[in-house]
């Protein structure tokens, strides 16, 4: 059985890029499987786990060690996420609940075909006068004419209606709590001296596939 490829990480604490690429030098036999070769990354990340991804997906297949700096959220900045995010899943719970979403996975056509299979055999259109089977609808419309929505009721054009404008209404406060979210963590302003160095590599013997498996240039 083979093992699949192990991620190795450490940490360091604040310190300039010269001191932290000595520090690595000296545990990355010991630590980091003998990866010397070490970069470093401008910018910063709000959490450990974000950064952890990024530099997953940016050594894989390298010979190749990166450090980013990770500036935890102040006290002030969770608070403000926190009320977000419960605002965020408010409405996720009322989006989910739209035709063809998580808690409604049929979508509006479908349920509208169900319901005609249910009330009638047989459905007149009013546009060719053609008599339908109900059973053998594969979409709204008249499949002797092509008239758009002819099983369609005045009462489902409006739920129809209400209801796209009600996802647009919904997916639109979604985005924008999502941008407050992103915003928070883009202006967090922690103490100076609140962050550390994470570093992350791949394990270069591990069984990467060979033709991707090569030394970063």
């Amino acid at each position: 059985m083979t093992t699949p490829p192990r991620f190795l990480s450490t940490r360091f604490a604040r310190m300039d890029e010269n001191a932290l690429f000595l520090s690595y030098l000296s545990v990355a036999k010991r630590e980091m499987a003998g990866v010397e070769e070490i970069s470093s990354l401008t910018g910063t990340f709000a959490t450990e786990a974000e950064a952890e991804r990024y530099v997953k997906e940016q050594t894989k297949y390298q010979r190749l060690a990166l450090a980013v700096k990770v500036h935890p959220l102040t006290d002030l900045t969770r608070r403000r996420i926190a009320k977000q995010e419960q605002r965020l899943a408010g409405l996720q719970a009322k989006r989910d609940r739209l035709p063809g979403e998580r808690l409604n996975p049929l979508t509006f056509e479908q349920q509208v075909l169900a319901h005609a299979r249910q009330k009638h055999t047989f459905k007149l259109c009013a546009h060719c006068q053609s008599r339908i089977n109900t059973r053998y609808l594969a979409s709204l419309d008249c499949p002797a004419c092509g008239e758009p929505d002819f099983i369609v009721t005045k009462g489902q054009h409006a739920l129809r209606e209400r209801q796209e404008h009600q996802r647009e209404k919904w997916e639109a406060q979604l985005a924008e709590v999502e941008r407050i979210i992103d915003h928070a963590i883009a202006t967090n302003s922690p103490e100076s001296d609140d962050w550390y160095w994470y570093v992350g590599t791949w394990h270069p013997e591990d069984n990467w596939p060979e033709d991707k498996h090569h030394d970063h240039p």
